[in-house]
């Protein structure tokens, strides 16, 4: 989820420091240390973003950025569903809930290096915030920019907890279409998504609860503890995803649908 959370992160910044009018291009996102791709990424010239993260089942998590109303979405190809996220919740996740007092970064020029083979300028990005309890936090990220694409080629956070970078960078005009929400997607009520889901992990619950019948072979009673044991299990992790203060109502959906076998 983190690595989700910082892809989409990376992304928005690319979308609010955007211009106006951008050369369309098409990249792949890799980890630097594992070279496992993480997305692919399309941008046209009108600022329109799109990002493909491959899921275990063959499908993707898609997010689209639309620069005429700044707006995010996100797609889930294998329910053909798509929900709006507010640009806010993915600049600063936790903000929206109140969380974060005020926050600020800062960019540092510290040198030029050739990366993937492009003459990039180094920046350290140094990022502060104040939660509203009064503690304040502070982290930073490394960014090597390619000044005439206007691309981040290779980004690394504070004490390597991601490196990325950017391979195979095409450029040339991209089909509008891979901007526009198709129209076979059903908008998805993130509300009434986690009530069902709730309600699904309470019935699970209920269920498994009782006792084993009259009669029971071992291997049946040890079946019944063990169902037990896992719901116990299931509601815990049910909770910290309920209580965690840094995820958005949207992204407490995608860990549950993962919880229940949903969302790999």
């Amino acid at each position: 989820m983190k690595k989700i959370m910082l892809l989409a992160v990376c992304l928005a910044v690319g979308a609010v420091t955007a211009a106006a009018q951008k050369i369309p291009l098409y990249s792949e996102k890799f980890d630097e240390r594992t070279d496992k791709l993480i997305a692919k990424e399309w941008r046209s010239a009108e600022g329109h973003l799109r990002q493909e993260q491959p899921r275990a089942d063959g499908t993707s998590l898609i997010t689209i950025y639309r620069a005429d109303s700044m707006k995010f979405y996100t797609l889930a190809e294998n329910t053909k569903t798509v929900a709006e996220m507010p640009l806010s919740q993915q600049q600063t996740p936790g903000e929206m809930a109140g969380l974060v007092r005020d926050a600020s970064s800062a960019r540092e020029l510290t040198g030029r290096e050739t990366v993937e083979g492009y003459d990039c300028a180094i920046y350290r990005v140094n990022k502060y915030r104040t939660l509203a309890n009064g503690q304040r936090e502070e982290s930073y990220h490394t960014e090597w920019y390619y000044e005439p694409l206007d691309l981040v080629i290779r980004h690394v956070e504070s004490f390597n907890a991601m490196n990325l970078i950017q391979r195979n960078i095409v450029q040339g005009p991209q089909p509008a279409s891979l901007f526009v929400i198709p129209s076979d997607y059903k908008w998805f009520d993130a509300g009434s998504a986690m009530e069902q889901m709730r309600g699904q992990i309470e019935a699970l619950k209920s269920v498994t609860q009782g006792k084993a019948p009259a009669g029971a072979t071992d291997q049946q009673q040890r079946q019944v503890e063990q169902n037990r044991q896992d719901m116990q299990d299931l509601k815990k992790k049910q909770d910290a995803i309920d209580n965690d203060p840094n995820l958005t109502e949207q992204q407490k959906i995608i860990e549950l649908l993962k919880l229940m076998g949903g969302g790999k």
